[in-house]
C-alpha cells in the first residue's frame, strides 16, 4: 500500500486528518498545541491572583489543565466504521458504518466545517488512500 499513513492539514495548518492502516483520526495541529500551551502557560505567569497562590492558582490550573485535555482530543474511527470517503461539492463526505456522537462533520474552524478546509489535492488524495486501505484491510 502506497504512503499510509497519510496525514492531510487544513488550510491554516490547524487541523490534521490522519488516515493509518488500521483507522482515521482528526486532531489539532503540533503546531496549534504549542501555541495554545504556550499562551495559556505565559497567561498563568503574568496572572498576579494566580502569582499570589492559594484558592485562584489551584482553579486556574485545573482550568488550564482541563483545557489543555480538550485540545489533545482525538475523533478516531476505525475503518471498518467507515463505509466510504468521498470528496464532493468542495468537502470531504464520510459514510459511516456505525457513526458516534462525536464525528468529523461536527468540526467547524473559522465558522466553517472542517471537511471542506482541505485542499482540493489532498482531499482527493486521501479519498483515493482511504480507498485502498479499505481494500487492504479486507
Amino acid at each position: 500500500m502506497s504512503d499510509i499513513p497519510l496525514t492531510i492539514r487544513t488550510a491554516n495548518d490547524g487541523v490534521e486528518l490522519v488516515l493509518t492502516d488500521h483507522s482515521v483520526f482528526m486532531k489539532l495541529s503540533d503546531s496549534v498545541l504549542k501555541q495554545a500551551q504556550s499562551e495559556m502557560q505565559q497567561d498563568l505567569k503574568n496572572d498576579a491572583d494566580v502569582q499570589k497562590g492559594g484558592l485562584a492558582a489551584r482553579f486556574a490550573n485545573f482550568v488550564t489543565n482541563a483545557v489543555d485535555n480538550l485540545l489533545h482530543h482525538v475523533i478516531e474511527y476505525p475503518l471498518e466504521d467507515i463505509k466510504s470517503v468521498a470528496y464532493q461539492d468542495g468537502s470531504l463526505v464520510f459514510t459511516y458504518n456505525k457513526k458516534k456522537m462525536m464525528s468529523f462533520e461536527t468540526v467547524i474552524v473559522d465558522g466553517k466545517p472542517v471537511l471542506k478546509s482541505f485542499s482540493e489535492a489532498d482531499a482527493r488524495t486521501f479519498v483515493e488512500r482511504f480507498a485502498e486501505a479499505k481494500q487492504h484491510a479486507s
